[in-house]
């Protein structure tokens, strides 16, 4: 009978802060202890169990914690598991050689989605007009299934920053988008929705509640908002025809297993 354990590396940040709440962290804080730290706590780990690992998984995002190094040193082959878009990872490849070369105003309804520990780790506090404006027209939740609140047929647009999991998610179902970007791979992925597929309009970096409004009622009974919701449900089409047993999709992951098994 197969099996999985798991383990965790320390991070190097408190647990918890001061009113026993999860904390807000810092990636810088978290990258800079990684990289210095977290190849003696794998090795470590490794170190100790019964059965020795056959290969390494990474997220090709987590290469600078010397993963790739650990392989070596374990002498076992490492698969780099990129969680984000082609776009994405070409940016991420290349970074090197290219250095070198508005919610308030609304009437529509909305769901906010508000993190409880967004802000040092205590619940957001937000301003008296949002409240107000969200008794009449919206609801605001810690959490949601994101997933089951695109695919509703009430909802007609997405204001994201951009990750590609939310991308995913949102094209999956048909929704187009508004892209905030914040860091990593979102601002790639988000040029991609608005400049190449054209499912999506983006916000700039000087971000004005005038310019959300104006972004946001265009995506939603705007010409130009319809125009992306039709190729967003081409792309819900397109999805469900790849992930479907002997899509294009399904068929990779399979070919994916098969090949880690062999190299197992």
């Amino acid at each position: 009978m197969g099996f999985l354990v798991f383990d965790t590396d320390p991070d190097g940040l408190p647990s918890s802060s001061d009113d026993e709440k999860e904390p807000t962290q810092s990636v810088e804080e978290l990258s800079a202890f990684l990289l210095t730290n977290f190849l003696n706590y794998f090795l470590e780990v490794v170190g100790g169990l019964e059965i020795p690992p056959t290969c390494i998984i990474c997220d090709g995002c987590m290469t600078f914690t010397n993963t790739i190094y650990a392989a070596e040193k374990l002498k076992i082959p490492i698969f780099l598991y990129w969680t984000m878009a082609a776009c994405g990872f070409m940016a991420y490849y290349q970074a090197k050689v290219l250095l070198e070369k508005g919610l308030v105003p609304l009437k529509e309804s909305f769901l906010l989605i508000i993190r409880a520990d967004l802000v040092d780790g205590k619940p957001a506090v937000l301003p008296q007009e949002l409240e107000e404006l969200i008794k009449r027209t919206g609801f605001i939740a810690s959490w949601c299934s994101q997933e089951e609140v695109l695919n509703h047929p009430s909802v007609g647009g997405f204001l994201t920053h951009g990750g590609w999991g939310s991308v995913i998610e949102s094209l999956s179902a048909g929704v187009p988008m508004v892209c905030w970007p914040l860091l990593f791979d979102q601002t790639v992925n988000c040029r991609q929705i608005v400049k190449e597929w054209e499912v999506g309009m983006g916000i700039g970096g000087n971000v004005k509640r005038d310019e959300v409004e104006k972004l946001v009622r265009e995506l939603m009974v705007g010409i130009e908002g319809k125009r992306m919701r039709n190729k967003a449900m081409e792309c819900k089409k397109q999805a469900q025809i790849v992930t479907e047993t002997n899509g294009s999709s399904s068929l990779s992951i399979v070919e994916l297993v098969n090949e880690i098994t062999k190299l197992s």
